[in-house]
């Protein structure tokens, strides 16, 4: 019998699951936050074991932010993805001052190829504020050529162009699910 301390502390640290080939495991996560700080931050980052990411196996990830720029000045701020040692994606945006929050929503699929070195990518983007939704799917893919049969993290970071305490970041939810052999 499985000590039941032990079954709490796994279904407490969701971090610490494993994702299996052919499962289909949902992690959640939120409450990290970027403020007064200018340097590149992963506000989710996940290491994916060897051979998770095998030939035709696909890792959708869904991060949903808000955003407050309140310093009198407008700020650029950036959002990368990374696969390995591959950025596959960056969206650099100018956003005004404003007392109000804006919200990014960012919907990645990830895909391994053909092979255990290819992976296509895709972005989706959904921007709004209180008022005003958009969202743009962007044009084409992006592709990688890391080793899936290795331990590789997956990580979605953010940087402001100047530090603040007036302008922040704030992971809401990020959701990933794993989907085993896509035909």
């Amino acid at each position: 019998m499985t000590d039941y301390r032990e079954q709490q502390r796994k279904r407490a640290d969701v971090d610490a699951l494993k994702l299996k080939t052919g499962s289909n495991v949902w992690l959640m996560r939120r409450g990290a936050t970027l403020a007064n700080d200018a340097a590149e931050t992963a506000l989710f980052s996940k290491t994916l074991w060897g051979g998770v990411l095998s030939t035709g196996n696909l890792l959708m990830l869904e991060q949903h932010i808000s955003y407050l720029n309140n310093s009198g000045v407008n700020r650029t701020f950036t959002f990368k993805f990374k696969y390995g040692s591959t950025t596959l994606f960056t969206d650099a945006a100018v956003y005004g001052t404003s007392a109000n929050y804006r919200f990014f929503i960012y919907r990645i699929k990830l895909i391994a190829s053909g092979a255990t070195n290819s992976q296509l990518m895709t972005v989706e983007r959904v921007v709004g504020t209180e008022l005003f939704l958009t969202t743009t799917l962007f044009a084409g893919v992006a592709t990688s050529a890391e080793d899936s049969t290795t331990d590789l993290a997956v990580s979605m970071t953010w940087q402001h162009s100047a530090a603040a305490a007036t302008v922040t970041v704030e992971e809401r939810l990020t959701l990933a699910n794993f989907v085993g052999a896509v035909s």
